[in-house]
């Protein structure tokens, strides 16, 4: 993994992009643009480097670019950038050049979707250490909605701990464990496919903390009460959880059967 959090698979996904960059400054290097001309052709550049880049990474590696014939594919890259490169050397208007460019790689992005979605379905992690499998697709679903993406920045302390950014559960690892010696959920044929239901998509966040919920028994609920910023009333739990799309029945499950719990962590996957 690569990236000061580990948030991309591959150093091609970051070739491919630093070579379309490199079509556009070297072409605005061989032309003489008025000043205002090369300024609005770099604000035009940067607005599509910004509308692209994050869906590239993430859809490059959910679409399994990398996985396997990496070599096969960085060379059709490849090729189409060259043919681009010659085009646009054959340019002379900026606002032309940069609608090509665009083009370009909005084509690279839009022909990802359709396997990207495919493949979202078949990230499961199959234990409670696995579930950082999930960072790439909390972290985008947190970007869907500003007053979710507002929320999930607030950082999370209990006591002088340095807080780190991570994938954890929502009902505790241990706290799920437990209420599987009452019942287990009808949907599950043994204990170990019950258990595996604590690790799935639904039952996890990805927030700036200091605390591990996972292997402790306590609820979500009262983690959240140490919070500072939650005793001082600066934010309430009620909305905090509401922007993060988290239930009362996740949030302080200890009242409710494990069948119930079950069928929470499933329909949250499915949001």
């Amino acid at each position: 993994m690569y990236g000061a959090r580990g948030h991309f698979s591959s150093v091609y996904a970051l070739a491919v992009i630093w070579t379309w960059l490199y079509i556009a400054e070297a072409w605005k290097a061989t032309h003489a643009l008025a000043e205002l001309e090369k300024d609005a052709f770099d604000k035009k550049c940067r607005a599509s480097v910004h509308k692209c880049i994050d869906r590239w990474i993430m859809c490059s590696q959910w679409a399994g670019v990398w996985s396997e014939s990496s070599t096969t594919q960085i060379e059709t890259y490849a090729r189409d950038m060259t043919e681009l490169l010659k085009s646009a050397a054959g340019l002379t208007d900026a606002t032309q050049v940069h609608r090509l460019w665009e083009e370009c790689f909005n084509k690279f992005v839009e022909t990802l979707a359709s396997n990207a979605i495919n493949n979202l379905g078949s990230i499961i992690a199959t234990n409670r250490e696995r579930v950082s499998l999930y960072r790439n697709l909390l972290w985008v679903w947190h970007r869907l909605d500003n007053d979710r993406w507002e929320k999930s920045q607030i950082q999370l302390r209990v006591g002088k701990k340095k807080a780190t950014t991570d994938v954890d559960h929502i009902v505790s690892f241990a706290l799920w464990e437990n209420k599987l010696h009452s019942a287990l959920p009808e949907w599950t044929a043994d204990a170990d496919e019950a258990l595996a239901a604590a690790n799935k998509l639904g039952n996890c966040s990805l927030l700036e903390k200091n605390f591990n919920i996972s292997k402790s028994d306590k609820t979500l609920k009262s983690f959240l009460s140490q919070i500072h910023e939650v005793r001082e009333n600066d934010i309430r739990i009620e909305d905090w959880c509401a922007a993060l799309a988290i239930p009362q029945s996740l949030l302080m499950p200890t009242s409710l059967a494990s069948r119930k719990l079950a069928g929470r962590s499933k329909t949250e996957t499915k949001k």
